[in-house]
């Protein structure tokens, strides 16, 4: 049977060129009879793959059929939109787009590999302590305001958690 291989770089949204390592993508093959525009009609591998340091992350030795691959998670600092997906068909060694969404482009087709670019990105997140001229004191509250803006690829954000850290904030 002829094999083909789906490929992920990886990317900073914001700069567009630097990798990022440590994104894990699910596996998904479409069911017997299912329709390739339909989520639910993909049933999951089980298989995964993480992003290395050069931010890639391959899928490989794939048999005959129709794939969905989707990130579960990013790494520390980045945002997941889990609307987002590429569908592949892999047929006679050769994978063939069958649809994305906007964070995966498909770079090249060429051969038994088809590759893919995927952008992630980072909330812009902007800290402003209101205590005024007083030094922090330990055991006493100091006010702070957090704005976060969430990049526009996000269309599925729920929730997501700000960790914060005391730094020394003596005079």
């Amino acid at each position: 049977t002829s094999k083909g291989n789906i490929e992920l770089k990886k990317l900073d949204g914001k700069d567009g060129t630097t990798p990022v390592e440590g994104a894990v993508f699910s596996l998904a093959k479409l069911k017997e009879g299912g329709n390739t525009d339909t989520a639910d009609d993909y049933v999951d591998t089980g298989v995964t793959a993480t992003t290395n340091a050069a931010g890639i992350a391959r899928f490989a030795d794939l048999a005959d059929g129709i794939y969905e691959v989707r990130e579960l998670s990013a790494p520390n600092g980045y945002i997941v939109d889990k609307s987002q997906y590429a569908r592949v068909e892999i047929e006679n060694n050769k994978g063939h787009d069958c649809g994305t969404s906007h964070d995966f482009d498909i770079t090249s087709d060429a051969g038994d590999t088809i590759h893919y670019n995927v952008w992630d990105y980072k909330p812009a997140i902007q800290k402003r302590v209101t205590m005024g001229e007083r030094a922090a004191t330990p055991g006493k509250n100091v006010e702070f305001a957090l704005k976060v803006t969430v990049p526009q690829n996000i269309t599925s954000l729920s929730k997501f958690n700000i960790e914060d850290v005391l730094e020394d904030m003596a005079p």
